[in-house]
């Protein structure tokens, strides 16, 4: 594959206008789900990223409220999942620009999901193009460069690292998506930026200085945590995103580390200790409990005195395992 790397600063001439966004979700029920995502039941875009915001909801903001997008979808392979997605849409005040594809044949690959979806709007929806994203990979990448920096002859366009690493994120053309076949698994990156090449095409890698983060497991889950809490997931921002919602309540006594993510609703009592870890909406830590290195799932209860170290924690209300 010929991939010409260029600086979003060298080039200018840009897409002319707001484009559409396809956000590749997957399911929660197939061999490939992220084990991080299928241990919790919640589906990766539906993860937090700090305070406020969830996977989903930030690329709604970065794309809708930014102007870089006119209209955002998700592709997921289980309608069950829906409620999910629709219900952060609406959070956000986005569910007039939004909304949710389910995949009709779950087993094509992420190049197949694309030509599928495509196949479902109108010509004129994809004039401009589609933004395909990842939701399995997270960086806060100012796309408004990458976009800005896109030749509109190039049929395809990918985001990729100073080393060359993707980013998850690609722009391509209603051209691009019509060599993907209509039947049959089809990879877009190991498919069907080939095939561009191979038939003379040149595909430009815009390069970001962001290192993308691959939320697929705790440990690489709580590394973007942690770079939140240390402002590196954004170095365009001057401050570190806030990890503690608004509705949290951390008792007196309570030692509550900086890179811990601190959901709405929960509850930390006196005498707890939770460092490096995610506590989602609803949780409740108890009393001299200690959580470190972990992830308390929505509405989990950590009981007094337990202890919860490098695990995505289960209930422990029938049993008493992690009690010193």
């Amino acid at each position: 594959m010929s991939m010409s790397p260029q600086t979003s600063a060298s080039r200018s001439s840009g897409l002319g206008g707001p484009t559409r966004a396809l956000l590749l979700a997957g399911s929660l029920r197939t061999a490939r789900a992220a084990p991080l995502a299928a241990a919790l039941g919640i589906p990766t875009a539906a993860l937090p990223i700090d305070g406020k915001a969830c996977v989903l909801s930030w690329w709604l903001c970065e794309l809708l409220q930014r102007g870089l997008a006119d209209h955002v979808s998700v592709a997921i392979a289980d309608e069950a999942d829906r409620i999910f997605y629709e219900r952060i849409a609406a959070e956000w005040g986005c569910e007039q620009r939004f909304s949710v594809w389910v995949d009709r044949a779950p087993h094509r690959g992420a190049g197949g999901t694309l030509r599928d979806y495509c196949d479902d709007q109108s010509q004129g929806e994809l004039e401009r193009g589609i933004l395909v994203v990842e939701c399995s990979t997270f960086g806060a990448f100012e796309l408004g460069h990458f976009l800005g920096a896109i030749e509109p002859a190039s049929e395809a366009t990918v985001l990729a690292t100073a080393a060359g690493q993707p980013c998850g994120v690609m722009h391509l053309t209603a051209k691009a998506v019509s060599r993907i076949p209509t039947i049959g698994y089809f990879d877009l990156k190991e498919q069907l930026l080939p095939a561009l090449a191979a038939q003379g095409g040149i595909v430009p890698a815009i390069q970001t200085p962001i290192v993308p983060h691959r939320i697929s497991d705790l440990r690489n889950y709580l590394a973007l945590v942690a770079g939140q809490a240390q402002g590196v997931a954004s170095p365009a921002s001057s401050t570190a995103s806030s990890l503690v919602s608004e509705s949290a309540e951390i008792q007196g006594g309570a030692n509550v580390a900086s890179d811990v993510l601190v959901g709405r609703g929960v509850q930390v009592h006196a005498g707890a200790v939770v460092v490096g870890s995610v506590l989602m909406p609803g949780a409740i830590v108890g009393r001299d409990a200690i959580v470190a290195r972990s992830v308390i799932p929505p509405g989990s209860r950590v009981p007094a005195g337990a202890r919860v170290i490098d695990e995505v924690f289960a209930s422990l209300g029938e049993s008493e395992r992690g009690r010193s």
